[in-house]
């Protein structure tokens, strides 16, 4: 299953999930674990080694961006541990939230259930 965001400018107004398969192996991956969780996500990516402009965001089923990881957190191959809380480290309501990995053109999208 592999996802896209639909964008206008820098706006993501819509996402979608896709089956999609490819010839070649795809060097970006990204997985959370758990999907579904009261208190903490633990998202894994991987990307390509000539990866460039990488961003890492959570957006909530609106599409409003809830929070981001700057370029220095997001390096390749790593683990990052989402508490479930927006930009200002407050706590979000139970709701469902896209993990979005951009990578150069590509993007990657995990959808997440948080249950308070």
């Amino acid at each position: 299953m592999r996802g896209y965001a639909q964008k206008v400018g820098d706006e993501i107004i819509g996402i979608a999930e896709t089956k999609r398969q490819r010839d070649k192996e795809i060097e970006e991956r990204l997985e959370v674990y758990p999907t579904v969780s009261r208190n903490e996500f633990r998202i894994s990516y991987i990307v390509g080694r000539n990866a460039m402009d990488i961003q890492l965001r959570i957006y909530d089923i609106k599409g409003s961006l809830i929070k981001h990881w700057d370029k220095q957190m997001v390096r390749r191959g790593e683990q990052i541990t989402w508490d479930g809380s927006d930009g200002s480290n407050c706590e979000l309501p139970t709701g469902i939230y896209f993990c979005i990995l951009e990578v150069g053109g590509q993007t990657l999208i995990k959808k997440i259930i948080l249950l308070r």
